[in-house]
Formats: structure tokens, C-alpha cells, sequence
């Protein structure tokens, strides 16, 4: 008994278990014998539990510094991708699903952002492309870069005072 609780406070469970099992073998009838295996196998299981919550926490925290680092790169779709792959292991975490909302709002954001500046580059290139053919006096060329510049923004300010100049 007292060897079993020494390999039972080492976490040597597996030598615990078979000290235990070879002391009811010559002492069948002894309840208390049972109840320290009872013990010893409650021990191995919280103890395999914790390793394995252990080794999940770092899982999770290799997947939140990668979707981190996606972030800073603008890969979203990436980082997202990292925070699911956290959330399969542990899908009550608070702080995963929160962070998952914040780079699914980034991501929203920032796709906003770059359209908008798409679109701004192009009403330039349009409302340029329509000076330079007013320039050489290609009006109806000028004219339709405007349309198409339009489309983009039709209350451009620029945009409505060349057309009034061509026209």
C-alpha cells in the first residue's frame, strides 16, 4: 500500500496500479485495497486530462499567434481559417469566437476600404482619360469617359462640371 501511494504521488500510475493489483491478489477481501485502485485510476484519469488540456491550450495559442500574424498581413480569410481550426478543439472559448468577430468585421472593413479606393483611382483615371481627349477636342470620347466615371460617383463634382464644359 504505502509503495502504491509513492508511485501514486510520483504520477507513476501504471507501477501504482500493479503494486495495488498484486496486494488484492494476496489480499482479496480487503476493501480498502479497492478503493485505493479506485483512487489511483481516478488520479490517472484527471492526470491524462490535464495533459491533454494542456497540450490544447498550446494548440489553441500556436493557432491565435498565427491568425495574429494573418491579421497584421491582411490575410483574413487566413486568420479566420486559424481561429476555426482553434475552435474545433475548444468551440466554447469566449475569447476565440469574439476575436473570430473581430477579424470577420476587420475583414468586412477592410475589403469596404479597398473597393472604395478602387473605385476612387478609377473616377481618376476616368476624369483624367476625359481631360485629355477634351484637350485634343475628342468630345464625344471625353463624354464617355464621364458616363463612365459616373457610374462610379454620379454626383462627382469634377465630373458634372466637365461635362457642362464639353457640352
Amino acid at each position: 500500500v504505502l509503495k502504491a501511494k509513492e508511485y501514486l504521488n510520483r504520477e507513476l500510475f501504471e507501477d501504482a496500479l500493479k503494486i495495488i493489483t498484486e496486494a488484492i491478489v494476496l489480499d482479496p477481501e480487503r476493501d480498502t485495497l479497492r478503493s485505493i485502485e479506485a483512487e489511483i485510476e481516478k488520479a490517472q484519469q484527471a492526470f491524462e486530462i490535464r495533459k491533454q488540456t494542456e497540450k490544447n491550450i498550446k494548440v489553441i495559442q500556436k493557432h491565435i499567434f498565427r491568425a495574429k500574424e494573418c491579421r497584421v498581413l491582411r490575410s483574413y480569410e487566413e486568420a479566420i481559417s486559424e481561429i476555426d481550426q482553434a475552435l474545433a478543439i475548444d468551440s466554447t472559448r469566449e475569447d476565440l469566437l469574439d476575436l473570430k468577430k473581430r477579424m470577420q468585421q476587420e475583414l468586412v472593413d477592410w475589403q469596404a476600404q479597398k473597393d472604395q479606393n478602387a473605385n476612387q483611382a478609377s473616377l481618376k483615371q476616368h476624369l483624367h482619360q476625359a481631360r485629355e481627349f477634351l484637350a485634343k477636342k475628342v468630345y464625344d470620347e471625353a463624354l464617355m469617359e464621364i458616363a463612365l466615371g459616373m457610374t462610379i460617383d454620379p454626383e462627382n463634382a469634377d465630373l458634372i462640371a466637365l461635362e457642362e464644359d464639353i457640352v
